[in-house]
C-alpha cells in the first residue's frame, strides 16, 4: 500500500533526478509489490528487497529490449525497506495468443538466451534452492511432504546431463508478456537468472496449458527449431514450475488439501514431448 509519506519520498526522489511526471496513481498492471504511474511518462516500481530492482536494472543494461529502459539507471533505497526504480512508461495491451504473436514471444526469449551472460554465474542447484526457500517460509503443513517428494523426483537430479546454462527471463509467464504496438514484448526482468533455457520454455508452456491454448506444444516446436531442446529436462522443468506455483497457492490457502493442489495444477497430466 502506498502511504502519503512513501509517495512524498518517491516524488522527492524524482525531483532530485529532474524526472518530470504527472499525478502518480497506483497501476493495476502489476499485482505484486507497489507500482505507480502517471500513464504518460513514468512507471515506478517499489520492491521490498534490493535484489529484484538490481536484477531488473542489470537486465535492462545487457538485454536488447527498447521497452525496458530505466529513466534512472539506479535504484533508490527509502526508509522501511522500500527500493524504488523508475522506468519509461509503455502503453501495452493484453495480448491475443495467436500463433504469430506466440512465435514472436518465443523469438524474444531466444534473443535473451543468446545475450552475453553478464550476470554472476549461479550454481546448478539454484532452482532447487529457490523452491526449498519457499517451502521453508510455509507453515508446517502435511502437504509439504508431497512437494518435497516431487522436488526430489523432478528437480534434485535435473542437472545430471550437464545442460547448457543461458541468461534467462526467469519468469516467462503470460502476465509478463504484453502487446506493445502489435509486438510481443517481455517485461518484468526481476527474476533474470543463469539457468537452462528449458526453464523459460516450461514457464510459457505451463501457462498456455493452463488456459487451454492450442499452441502450448507449438511454442516448444518453434523453440526447438531455434535451439535444440532437451525434452527430458523440459519435462522436469514443467513439473518444477508446477511445484513453484503450488508453493504460492499453499502460502495463500494453507487449508488446501494436497488433492486440491494436485488436481488444480494437473500434476498427473502426461506430457507429449
Amino acid at each position: 500500500m502506498v502511504t502519503l509519506e512513501l509517495q512524498q519520498q518517491i516524488e522527492d526522489f524524482l525531483l532530485s533526478k529532474n524526472v518530470r511526471h504527472g499525478v502518480l496513481v497506483p497501476n493495476s498492471r502489476k499485482s505484486s509489490n507497489v507500482c505507480l504511474t502517471d500513464n504518460e511518462n513514468v512507471f515506478i516500481k517499489v520492491n521490498r528487497n534490493y535484489v529484484a530492482p538490481l536484477t531488473a536494472l542489470r537486465a535492462a543494461t545487457n538485454i536488447d529490449n527498447e521497452y525496458i529502459q530505466p529513466l534512472i539507471p539506479e535504484f533508490k533505497s527509502l526508509p522501511n525497506s522500500h527500493y524504488v526504480t523508475v522506468w519509461d512508461y509503455i502503453e501495452c495491451k493484453k495480448p491475443e495468443l495467436t500463433k504469430e504473436f506466440l512465435n514472436e514471444a518465443v523469438e524474444g526469449l531466444f534473443n535473451i538466451h543468446i545475450t552475453a551472460p553478464m550476470f554472476e554465474y549461479q550454481s546448478g542447484r539454484v532452482l532447487e534452492k529457490i523452491l526449498q526457500r519457499r517451502i521453508n517460509k510455509l507453515p508446517e503443513l502435511a502437504v509439504i511432504s508431497n512437494i518435497e517428494q516431487l522436488i526430489e523426483k523432478h528437480v534434485t537430479n535435473i542437472y545430471d546431463d550437464e545442460p547448457k546454462f543461458v541468461l534467462s527471463h526467469g519468469d516467462a509467464h503470460l502476465g509478463n508478456l504484453v502487446n506493445v504496438e502489435g509486438k510481443a514484448v517481455w517485461i518484468d526482468y526481476e527474476q533474470v537468472k543463469i539457468i537452462p533455457k528449458e526453464w523459460d520454455i516450461a514457464c510459457l508452456f505451463s501457462d498456455l496449458k493452463a488456459v487451454n491454448s492450442p499452441y502450448a506444444y507449438y511454442i516448444v516446436e518453434e523453440f526447438n527449431k531455434l535451439s535444440p531442446v532437451n525434452f527430458k529436462l523440459l519435462t522436469n522443468m514443467v513439473m518444477a514450475r508446477k511445484i513453484s506455483i503450488a508453493t504460492h497457492m499453499i502460502s495463500r490457502h494453507p487449508d488446501m488439501s494436497w488433492d486440491e493442489v494436485e488436481n488444480k495444477l494437473r500434476f498427473k497430466d502426461s506430457l507429449d514431448f
